[in-house]
This record gives C-alpha cells, structure tokens and sequence, in this order.
C-alpha cells in the first residue's frame, strides 16, 4: 500500500495539529442576565452528572472531526496498491512450407485444409506460408494476422483446384513467380526450397531485435514429394542442416505415390532437424499439427509493468463512519 499525493496527507497532519493546539479564546457573553448563587446549582450531583456527560460528547465530537478530516485527506491523497508484473508471451513459429509441383498438388489440397482449422485454434503463434517449385516467394511472412493467413490458404486451395480444372488465371496465384529459372535450373528444387525458408525466419529475425533470440521454437512444415527435377543449389540433406544451424526443426509430410529412394532420403533429412516425415493421409495430417502443439512454446519476456490500484473503500468507510457519528454526539450535545 501506498499514497499518490504524499505531500497532501502532510498539509493534512499540520492542519489537525493546528485545530488541536491553536488555543481558542473564550466567548465573553454580551447579551443576557448573569445568574447569582450558581455554586449551589453545580455542587448538584444532576448538574455534575450532565458536565461530564457534556464533556463526554465535546471530546466525541472532537475526535471524530478529526477522523472525518484525516480520512478526507486520506481520500485527496489517494492510497493505491502498486503491483509489478512481468508479461509474457509464449510463442511458436511456423512456417508452411510447401512444393506446389503439380504431383503435390493433391497432398497440398488436405493440408491446407487441415492448416486453416489448425490457425483458428492458434492464439499467440506467429504462422507464415512460403511455396516453391524452381524458385521460392512468400506468400505471407510471420505474423499473428490469423484473418490474413486464413485468406492465404483460401486462395491457395482455389489455386489448386483451378489448376485440376485447367483454369490457368486462378492457378496463377501459386504458378507465377515459382517458375522464375526453370530453363535454366529446372523445376521441383527441393533443398533450394527449404533452404530459402529457412532463410525466410532468419530475414524475420534481422529485422526486429526482439525476435532475434535463438531460445524461440521455429518449425517448418515442409510437403514435397522429393522428386527434384533440376539442378539445385542445396540438396535436402544441405537445406536440413542449414535448418538445424538455426535451431529449425522441420516436419516433413511426404505424398503417397513418393518413391522409396526419396523417401529414405527425405526421413534422414528431417531426422537432421529433430523433426519426423509423415506421409500423405488425414491422419498423418492430424497427427503432425498435434506434434506441433505439444512442442513447448517459446518465452518472450517484456518489461515489467507496474499497475497502480486505488483502495479508496477503507478511507471511505471510516469518513462516512465517522460522520454518521459526528451527527449523533453533535445532536446530543445540543439536548
């Protein structure tokens, strides 16, 4: 507990010393007939019993003047309850990550719709999407923008059913900007695709200090069917402990047509990280989201906040107390 205006309570002190001690001069009585012979009327044992139930009063009226006035101070100097607290804020981030070659298409369709009710649960993870096929683009960066994120998705799943259904306008949203070098490079550059994700967190991290700490829990889901038709830059294997480097952990989710050599290849890259492959079906779909959310989130901790709480009531109580009381004993007095 403490006081605000400190300095208020101190000019109430004074005052109430000064009404205490100032001494107050008699009232000489100008008008009226002086009665004789009044040693007689206070040698009575009823004029005594009603001095000292006079003097009783006077000094109740007294204290509880002060009372009032002490508590009224008490109220203008404003007691309050200080309270420090530390806000923190556990967090997750993850980024979807996903090769939209058209052999992954069916497998991007399901996990997109499984992300979008996985997002609605989310309430402090930052999410963001990057998609690949020669050349990576970010679709959204880190953010807890979940309306944004969940708008995303939706064009993503339109994307891949307008492409099934040879709508080339629509299909473009996952198309252009894919193909950047395919002539050169080729198509489906797995490793570049992951490595260029992994780059994505550590371009998030360089532009905001408070997101640069290497103890935050990164996660890449990460859906290809590892089938790399051209010359990357960085195999899988590269691409993964370029991941661990950073402390990403990645979740791999593998098509079901994938070959077993690319398999193989796949699950020892995501064993890199930490991280597990999953292939194509609902409930591997299920069962990686909940494999995310059992991950211990991140601490960011902030500046401590101190709030001020008033506590008026108990000053409160006794002003209206002690005036309720002042009342009666002032009523008696005059009896």
């Amino acid at each position: 507990m403490e006081i605000m205006n400190i300095k208020v309570l101190y000019i109430g002190v004074i005052l109430i010393l000064l009404l205490l001690f100032i001494p107050f001069r008699k009232r000489k009585y100008k008008k009226g007939i002086k009665i004789a012979n009044t040693k007689y009327v206070k040698a009575m044992s009823f004029y005594k019993k009603l001095l000292i139930k006079y003097r009783i009063n006077l000094f109740l009226i007294i204290l509880t003047f002060i009372v009032v006035l002490g508590s009224s101070f008490f109220l203008v100097a404003r007691l309050i309850k200080v309270d420090e607290e530390v806000n923190e804020k556990y967090n997750r981030d993850i980024f979807l990550c996903m090769d939209v070659s058209p052999s992954v298409n069916d497998l991007n369709q399901e996990i997109v719709k499984t992300f979008k009710e996985t997002v609605k649960k989310l309430e402090e993870d930052r999410v963001g999407i990057v998609i690949f096929n020669t050349s990576a683009i970010v679709l959204s960066p880190l953010t807890d923008d979940y309306d944004y994120i969940l708008d995303v998705l939706d064009k993503i799943e339109e994307a891949i059913i307008a492409y099934k259904n040879h709508d080339n306008l629509k299909a473009d949203y996952i198309l252009k900007g894919t193909t950047i070098g395919y002539v050169e490079y080729g198509m489906s550059l797995i490793g570049d695709g992951l490595a260029s994700c992994v780059n994505t967190f550590a371009n998030t991290d360089r532009n905001n200090k408070e997101l640069m700490s290497e103890d935050r829990t990164r996660i890449i889901i990460f859906s290809t069917d590892n089938q790399v038709s051209g010359s990357p830059i960085f195999t899988l294997k590269e691409a993964a402990e370029f991941a661990k480097s950073k402390k990403i952990k990645v979740y791999g989710i593998a098509t079901s047509s994938i070959r077993p050599i690319n398999k193989q290849e796949f699950q020892e890259a995501m064993q890199i990280t930490n991280g597990k492959l999953y292939e194509n079906a609902k409930e591997t779909v299920s069962s990686i989201i909940q494999e995310i959310t059992s991950t211990n989130k991140s601490i960011l901790k902030t500046e401590k906040e101190t709030i001020q709480t008033d506590i008026p009531q108990q000053a409160f109580l006794i002003l209206i107390m002690g005036f309720s009381i002042y009342v009666i004993f002032s009523r008696m007095v005059r009896k």
